[in-house]
């Protein structure tokens, strides 16, 4: 364990074998770190935060304190945060509150580059990145392998699907499906994250049902009626567990999810 002469931390805090924290950085009673991670200088923790094994935190990090709610009482919810997650400079973190949950939860394997910013409640799974000055609002879910390009933000309660991929700037104030590629201001969907499920090892077969069902579910000329349309891929598209992912998503959206903006434009690619 290297703790430097500088750094303040707390006797009450929890610190696993080879822990290693930098200079002048701020280490709060009710912290844990796990074993290897490491807090680079300039950093503070606080509040009821866990944080896993063979993480980095840069400078400028601050993770675990008040979240920015007028309703929340202080040091009330909790920060759960994985292992070997890599978190760059000026990332901010915020606990859950008592009315949406109690905490923010964020997997393993992740990586958030500079500025990035996780409200309160927010759950976000595993190998998630987020670029420099991504926002995430309160209460959001970030599932597996999603790709945010840099500020990109995603509004309140919205949801964010697996392999899923915001453009730069992306502005998502609905859900972005899964598989899904959306950019732009309240963002559409420009397609299927194609070249990402490539990356992924994502076999050819699957990527072309998957093709298909977005052409039937998002690039349909209106008006429709989701359930309908949900149906007829069920008929149409030969089902895999990565369809089926996809239906139970849109199904279960309570704010909707982008669709195109441009139905014969776009090819679902």
């Amino acid at each position: 364990m290297e703790i430097h002469p500088t750094a303040i931390v707390a006797k009450e805090a929890v610190l696993g074998e080879g822990v290693q924290i930098g200079p002048y950085s701020i280490i709060g009673p009710r912290v844990k770190l796990g074993a290897r991670t490491k807090v680079h200088a300039h950093v503070v923790i606080d509040g009821d935060t866990t944080i896993g094994e063979d993480c980095q935190i840069f400078p400028g990090a601050i993770l675990g304190m008040e979240p920015q709610d007028h309703k929340e009482k202080a040091g009330g919810g909790k920060l759960i945060i994985g292992n070997r997650n890599k978190i760059r400079e000026f990332v901010t973190i915020h606990p859950g509150t008592e009315k949406g949950g109690g905490i923010t939860r964020i997997g393993d394997d992740n990586f958030f580059l500079i500025s990035v910013h996780l409200g309160h409640d927010v759950i976000v799974g595993n190998n998630v990145v987020l670029s420099n000055l991504t926002s995430i609002a309160g209460h959001v879910e970030i599932q597996d392998k999603v790709t945010a390009g840099a500020m990109s933000a995603v509004h309140q309660f919205g949801r964010v699907g697996t392999m899923a991929m915001l453009g730069a700037g992306a502005m998502a104030s609905r859900d972005v499906p899964p598989y899904g590629l959306v950019q732009g201001d309240r963002a559409s969907l420009i397609g299927l994250n194609r070249v990402g499920l490539e990356r992924r090892g994502i076999p050819q077969d699957v990527i072309h049902s998957l093709r298909k069902a977005f052409r039937i579910l998002f690039f349909t000329e209106p008006p429709f009626e989701l359930e309908e349309l949900v149906k007829k891929v069920r008929r149409e598209v030969p089902l895999c567990p990565e369809v089926e992912t996809l239906l139970e998503f849109v199904s279960s959206s309570k704010r909707g999810v982008c669709l195109s903006r441009k139905p014969k434009l776009h090819a679902g690619e």
